[in-house]
């Protein structure tokens, strides 16, 4: 066997080590470059964004200017809403909340952006959820007219007055199992019941009804469903994807994108297991297998799938958290409960919607608690101006510009209400202070894609409270601190469920 001196070995290993040295110099070299092309392209981008563009003089965050990062921060604490609202008090109409973004507060931007001749378009916010793939966008999230038209005409039909009528007692029905529901939590706790948490139950056992024809038996069972979860965890994934849509494509292992692919395969199983009865019962579900009397078309299964993901999502957080707003502001507000009480305790009638809508309080009161807390407030209302822009009360807004008006700094403007943050039903009967707007009231947006489901929400809200009012006298629990509620409310499109602890007490109902 012949031997190697150890010298060679010296030598390769000498070879390896150099070779190594240039590989990690090339590397480091090659690292260098990256890091300073991003970094040079980041300054060249962030400078042109601040000082070029054609949206620098719009006043705004600086942070805001240079990247959508800004607001998705923002969006990740759950205050958007109030951030803007305080930037448009220090900046006024326009404010600058992206690099190619306005948020606008001036009721006359409504119908320009919003209204049905309004040459703007829904944008890429509306992409979010979808992940880019318009088929699967719902009623809500459908960006073409064309496409909106037919699936608002079927939705429309399924939440016409005639529909809501036999809607009605089945909801009357669920009202009953509330008041016995927290009744019996009453009884466990000294009174006090998280109305917050009833609220959603009730809600979403109706709309499990009213959607396909089985509830989730949340106020039998006074136990929250895994379903209801899931819908919480979309809203907050909905809100982040809508800020930055293209984050969904590029980082599609984020955790809480799976919130979102977990509503939809919750909406899809529900749908297979409605589809074989067909159109014979008499439920929402059973109006969207119908075709749009105009175009003749019909919606397929995967269209359905997302249309049930609307339905869920419109008609069960928006409404309890609704709810919970109009329990809180009346009951802050004694003299405001005591009107209420004596507007309902005087009628001794059916407590039904055809009824309730001659109630002058009782709506004035709904209407007002939407006002100070709409249920959706930074969302929904985006559109991008044409080419060749806009002008808005003289200021022009160039093309390609992505526009957002939020309900909640509209509706707390003191150009259109009087004492805009204070709690004043009587406004809505021409007796409270001026001015009173109601144009500047955008609960449910505005204009043709304005929510297809407002009546239903409507009905269930005078339902429930005037049902309360006659069943219960109620006060927030002593140990609560009322200043906590609102700050507690976080945004995520729409508004979180808030501890709402409540003291119950039966009234003697006459005989």
């Amino acid at each position: 066997m012949v031997s190697i001196p150890l010298c060679y070995y010296g030598a390769v290993v000498t070879a390896l080590v150099r070779i190594l040295y240039r590989v990690i110099t090339l590397l480091c070299h090659f690292v260098d470059l990256f890091a300073w092309n991003i970094l040079k392209d980041s300054l060249s981008v962030g400078i042109y964004r601040r000082f070029f563009h054609r949206l620098r003089h719009f006043p705004g965050p600086f942070g805001a200017s240079l990247t959508k990062f800004w607001a998705f921060y923002q969006v990740t604490k759950g205050n958007y809403f109030k951030t803007v609202a305080d930037l448009h008090r220090e900046h006024g109409d326009f404010v600058r909340v992206g690099p190619r973004e306005l948020d606008v507060c001036n009721l006359s931007a409504v119908n320009t952006v919003f209204g049905s001749t309004s040459p703007c378009l829904k944008g890429a916010w509306y992409d979010g959820t979808h992940m880019g793939d318009p088929s699967t966008a719902h009623v809500q999230l459908e960006k073409t007219h064309e496409g909106h038209g037919w699936k608002r005409r079927i939705w429309d039909v399924a939440l016409a007055s005639k529909s809501l009528r036999d809607y009605e007692p089945r909801v009357l029905r669920y009202v009953d199992k509330l008041l016995d529901a927290v009744k019996r939590e009453s009884q466990k706790n000294d009174g006090v019941v998280d109305m917050g948490l009833y609220f959603s139950f009730f809600t979403f056992d109706v709309m499990g009804d009213l959607a396909f024809g089985e509830s989730f038996h949340m106020l039998e069972d006074g136990k929250t469903h895994d379903y209801m979860k899931i819908v919480q965890g979309y809203a907050v994934a909905n809100a982040l994807i809508c800020t930055i849509p293209w984050i969904a494509s590029i980082f599609p292992w984020l955790p809480k994108l799976e919130a979102v692919e977990s509503l939809y395969r919750f909406a899809r199983k529900r749908v297979i297991d409605r589809l074989p009865f067909g159109e014979k019962p008499t439920d929402v579900f059973s109006y969207l297998l119908r075709e749009d009397r105009v175009t003749k078309q019909k919606y397929t299964q995967k269209q359905l799938d997302v249309e049930c993901v609307a339905l869920i999502i419109g008609g069960s957080d928006t409404t309890s958290s609704s709810l919970a707003s109009i329990s809180y502001f009346l009951m802050t507000h004694p003299e405001k409960l005591d009107k209420l009480k004596a507007e309902i305790h005087a009628y001794d009638g059916p407590l039904d919607h055809a009824n309730l809508a001659k109630f002058p309080y009782l709506n004035a009161v709904i209407k007002e608690s939407l006002r100070l807390l709409p249920p959706i407030r930074s969302g929904m209302m985006h559109r991008v101006t044409p080419p060749e822009g806009i002008t808005i009360e003289g200021t022009f807004i160039p093309g390609n510009v992505n526009i957002g008006i939020g309900s909640y700094e509209v509706q707390h403007d003191p150009r259109y209400w009087g004492k805009p943050d204070d709690f004043i039903p009587e406004r809505w009967l021409g007796e409270g202070p001026e001015p009173c707007d109601r144009n500047a009231y955008l609960v449910f947006s505005y204009g043709p894609f304005s929510c297809v489901g407002k009546h239903l929400a409507y009905m269930e809200l005078c339902n429930v409270v005037a049902a309360f009012i006659r069943a219960f006298d109620m006060e927030l629990d002593p140990k609560y601190d009322v200043s906590s509620y609102i700050p507690s409310l976080k945004d995520a499109v729409i508004s979180s469920r808030a501890y709402l602890p409540v003291v119950l007490k039966p009234r003697e109902q006459k005989a």
